[in-house]
């Protein structure tokens, strides 16, 4: 084959590249509108916002020479919000979550540590993110279970309602009557 053979292949492939990262993109901003009419939503950016101002204070009141043991207050305070929105939300609230936490923690990281400390708060927000991607993961699949477990339920019924019909009447026409209206009409 010569080289312009595979250039089709390519610019098509790339296209289906942009147009899938443009549905996913789509998608995101779509559910993300749907996040901001969620209180819940609210809750772990109340959470967050309050947790980074009580983190700051604390650590400024440290160099301030005022109530030095508060200014313990570790960065593991964040893993609140972090597995509230796992549980709530999945990866898609619990990764973002943790990468907005540590962001909110850099300045205080940048301002308030020593050289000396900064490897071990890093660490503690690596693995802030990696256990926020561990957990909502685990809630994503008990989610999927649940769902996938819920439309087996519905299908089973459907079959049950189809075969009470069928038990009931040995009139053809009664038996198809009764077993399209438990088809058609999950909810009965």
């Amino acid at each position: 084959m010569t080289e312009a053979a595979h250039v089709p292949v390519v610019a098509s492939s790339t296209a289906a590249g942009r147009a899938a990262a443009a549905r996913y993109v789509h998608g995101f901003v779509r559910q993300f509108r749907l996040r901001l009419r969620d209180p819940r939503f609210w809750v772990v950016q109340a959470l967050v916002i309050a947790i980074s101002v009580a983190h700051t204070m604390l650590e400024a009141t440290q160099h301030l020479g005022v109530l030095p043991d508060l200014a313990l207050l570790p960065v593991s305070t964040y893993f609140i919000p972090v597995v509230y929105a796992a549980l709530n939300f999945g990866v898609e609230g619990a990764v973002p979550t943790a990468l907005w936490s540590a962001l909110l923690t850099v300045p205080n990281l940048i301002l308030w540590h020593t050289a000396a400390e900064r490897p071990g708060v890093v660490f503690q927000l690596a693995l802030l993110i990696a256990i926020a991607y561990v957990i909502a993961r685990r809630v994503d699949f008990e989610t999927a279970a649940k769902e996938r477990a819920e439309a087996a339920n519905a299908r089973l019924e459907r079959l049950n309602l189809t075969a009470a019909a069928s038990a009931q009447s040995l009139d053809l026409d009664s038996v198809l009557s009764q077993t399209l209206q438990a088809m058609l009409d999950p909810g009965r």
